[in-house]
């Protein structure tokens, strides 16, 4: 049995995206993928003519967003490490065991500084082994320059974050309150 990832998209909106990744190792044949996360899949991303790629058209050269949030649970001394896409791939976060980075009023988004990038986020593990595993979610700002939905009715509150008190953790899951209310949970694996 080889290993096995897999890439979800828990929740796309039009000015977020909740995305789990996951990768099982059944070998030490560690992952090292430069385009995990597609930039241009989200919804609302626009094509060089300014108009939603799931039209068709040609896809920008680069897409911009920030990293709000990261969840991450990590085991047998597995290290994970993201990274935008680039001619130099700069990680952005280097992850083990399990914990969360996320932004506040005191640190600063993770946005895309890499030169010479299409936007896409690339991953690579060091250490995998035999029952080696990780699991993360990412929660996505996406930036109005790049993405539709909401920019052309409302540019001004386009790129402003929503309240961190909407997101808590608890002892097994992080409970997410949607700007529509919805309840979102995402189980913290173990």
């Amino acid at each position: 049995m080889s290993n096995t990832f897999t890439y979800d998209i828990l929740k796309d909106s039009t000015k977020d995206v909740f995305i789990k990744l996951t990768g099982n190792f059944t070998s030490s044949n560690n992952e090292s993928n430069n385009n995990r996360i597609s930039a241009n899949s989200f919804l609302g991303a626009l094509n060089s003519y300014g108009f939603d790629i799931s039209n068709g058209g040609i896809p920008l050269n680069y897409y911009g967003f920030t990293i709000k949030n990261v969840w991450h649970s990590i085991n047998n001394n597995l290290t994970v490490e993201l990274f935008y896409n680039g001619s130099n791939n700069n990680p952005i976060l280097i992850l083990n065991n399990s914990g969360e980075y996320r932004i506040s009023k005191y640190s600063t988004p993770l946005s895309n500084y890499e030169f010479n990038t299409n936007g896409n986020i690339g991953i690579k593990t060091f250490g995998a082994s035999n029952n080696s595993s990780y699991t993360l979610i990412l929660e996505i700002h996406k930036n109005n320059n790049y993405y539709d939905s909401g920019k052309l009715n409302n540019n001004q509150d386009f790129n402003n974050f929503p309240n961190l008190e909407d997101i808590v953790k608890t002892e097994n899951n992080v409970v997410i309150n949607t700007e529509s209310n919805d309840i979102m949970e995402i189980p913290i694996y173990k």
